[in-house]
């Protein structure tokens, strides 16, 4: 088992630009240099991992890539502060350093048309899923029926 708090090297695959303007996203997908360390690496929905900066910093990201895709780990990165703005003045073939993951991941639930709303994805720990479906506006009769399920 791979120790989270140890960071690795990581290159920079590739850089998509997802927004403009003020609030500049860009999704960054790394791949992990070190062989034994690529292969073992393992992470659930909803876990993040720590990127850094060597003389910069760093700063804990949600992980927006799918556990099932092996090639990469994507993180998508507003740009705010000091880390996340140097990270945005990084190229393809740049290295960051990543210690991952943390979190104990979540539950990704597909509500769909309850209430007959539109069909809503929610992602919320297991423990707190009906907190999630009641202040999505569900009713608690409906929520009741689906422990019954």
């Amino acid at each position: 088992m791979n120790n989270p708090y140890l960071p690795h090297q990581a290159k920079i695959q590739d850089i998509k630009q997802e927004t403009t303007g003020d609030r500049v996203i860009k999704t960054f997908k790394l791949v992990l240099e070190e062989p034994p360390y690529r292969e073992s690496f393992a992470y659930k929905p909803g876990q993040c991992g720590m990127l850094g900066i060597s003389g910069v910093g760093e700063s804990m990201i949600s992980i927006t890539s799918s556990p099932t895709q092996k090639d990469a780990i994507a993180f998508s990165i507003m740009k705010m502060g000091k880390v996340t703005s140097a990270i945005h003045g990084k190229e393809v073939g740049d290295t960051l350093t990543l210690a991952a993951p943390f979190d104990s991941g979540l539950n990704f639930l597909q509500v769909l048309g309850l209430s007959g709303g539109m069909p809503t994805l929610v992602s919320v720990n297991k423990d707190r899923f009906e907190d999630a479906l009641l202040a999505l506006g569900v009713p608690r009769s409906e929520v009741d029926a689906l422990r019954k399920d």
